[in-house]
């Protein structure tokens, strides 16, 4: 059994036209306006996260190194969000606007797997949880999933503290 720290930020950027608003606390969709050419529109979350993972290892070396796998939840404090949206008018100024009030679910859990060869691994990582809460219709409905490699910075010979970067890809 692990526990560890950790800290994730997710970029969520509309790319079809769409314009995320702030709506007294949440977040609405909506069109650009009318006769705008719309640049970008995004919401971003900052969290917090504790990884509680338990893992196996097995016997049987493969290749020179021993396999493991290891699952469990990650505990999340989605301590930050925020949505800034951009657009040219027609007479060509850009028009921008932020706002820190998302109403972002301020703790989740999502699901981890992750199976190893010695350092390097392949993990899934699935959210359950919506990432905005209260978000009045059209909302959009982030429920994250991510897939990718994983490398252990040191190896974790003596059940000492070790790192593990991530490389993710959303699927």
């Amino acid at each position: 059994i692990s526990l560890g720290i950790g800290f994730d930020w997710r970029n969520y950027r509309s790319t079809k036209g769409l314009l995320y608003v702030p709506d007294g606390g949440s977040i609405r969709v909506s069109h650009f306006p009318a006769g705008t050419d719309y640049r970008f529109s995004r919401l971003k979350v900052f969290s917090v996260q504790f990884p509680l993972l338990f893992s196996v290892g097995f016997d049987s070396p493969l290749a020179g190194v021993k396999p493991s796998l290891s699952v469990g939840p990650v505990f999340c404090w989605n301590s930050h969000g925020s949505v800034k949206s951009s657009w040219r008018e027609e007479d060509g100024t850009v028009s921008t606007f932020t706002s820190n009030s998302i109403g972002q679910r301020k703790f989740t859990i999502d699901l981890y797997a992750k199976a190893s060869l010695g350092v390097v691994g392949l993990y899934l990582r699935y959210s359950p949880y919506k990432t905005l809460t209260g978000a009045t219709a059209p909302a959009p409905d982030f429920r994250p999933r991510a897939a990718g490699l994983a490398h252990q910075l040191w190896p974790n010979k003596k059940k000492s503290w070790h790192g593990l970067w991530c490389v993710p890809c959303v699927i």
